[in-house]
This record gives structure tokens, C-alpha cells and sequence, in this order.
């Protein structure tokens, strides 16, 4: 009995520590640089990836059409839970601010993550003359984007 009453005090613990983690590192900074110049003739190409289900489409490459800069948007999503997809996230942010910005639709100029620091967390139970004991150390990520917004003409 009291082996029970130990464990569901681990899980109570563990569930409190990753609310406390996923709020502390699951911050968002975004930053927009408007394009300041003569618009030209930008490049475009015959095709290209382009993810369709965001704010916005996203071109993993230059589009097909004619369009005009904007400007430039950096995003840094912090990790919420463990199982996040941090570069994804980021890019869904982008593309919000993109849209809030007017744009049409965006293109990626990098995307990457980082590990930006660690949480662990460890328990252990004595029974006895015996202990039992865990512990889990995870990785806390960041990702990270550049992205171009533009308007088609």
C-alpha cells in the first residue's frame, strides 16, 4: 500500500514539474523587418515545395508567380512538451505574423533547432533493506526561422 501511495506521489511530482517546465521555456519571440528599397523584378522558379495547411502557403523554394518583398520575419518557438516539433511550430508562428503583416504567402530561408538546456527529474523508494529508484533527463528545444513575406502582384 504505501508502495502505491509513493508512486502516485512520483507521478503528482512529475506532473507538476513538466507544467512548470512547459511554461517556462515554451516562450515565442517573433520579429518582423520590413523591406525598405525599390521593388525589382524577384526571382521565380517552374516550381517548388510549398506546404499548404498555415496561415499562409509556405515555399520551401521560390514561387512560380511575380510577388513583392514585404520583408523578413524571424520566429523562435520555445519547446512546450517533450514530444513538440519545435521548427514546426515556429513556422506556423511565421506564418500568422505573415498574414498579420499582409503577405500573401512565405518563403523559408532556414529553419533549424537548438538545445537550449535540459530538465530531469529522478525519484527513489526504499522497501525495506531494498531501493528502487528512476530518473529521466530530456532535452529542451528551441527552433528557429527566417522566412521571407511577400505579396504576388
Amino acid at each position: 500500500m504505501k508502495t502505491v501511495k509513493t508512486l502516485k506521489l512520483i507521478i503528482l511530482k512529475l506532473g507538476v514539474l513538466l507544467l512548470i517546465s512547459a511554461a517556462l521555456v515554451a516562450c515565442t519571440h517573433t520579429e518582423f523587418l520590413a523591406y525598405s528599397g525599390a521593388q525589382q523584378k524577384w526571382p521565380t522558379a517552374t516550381g517548388a515545395m510549398v506546404r499548404q495547411n498555415l496561415a499562409v502557403p509556405v515555399y520551401y523554394g521560390l514561387p512560380p508567380r511575380p510577388y513583392t518583398v514585404l520583408g523578413e520575419i524571424a520566429t523562435s518557438k520555445g519547446q512546450t512538451w517533450a514530444w513538440s516539433d519545435v521548427q514546426s511550430e515556429a513556422m506556423e508562428q511565421a506564418a500568422v505574423e505573415a498574414k498579420k503583416r499582409g503577405a500573401d504567402a512565405i518563403i523559408v530561408i532556414s529553419r533549424d533547432a537548438s538545445v537550449t538546456g535540459y530538465y530531469s527529474t529522478g525519484s527513489a523508494t526504499v522497501v525495506g533493506n531494498t531501493a528502487f529508484g528512476s530518473g529521466v533527463t530530456m532535452p529542451v528545444q528551441t527552433g528557429h526561422v527566417r522566412v521571407t513575406a511577400i505579396k504576388f502582384v
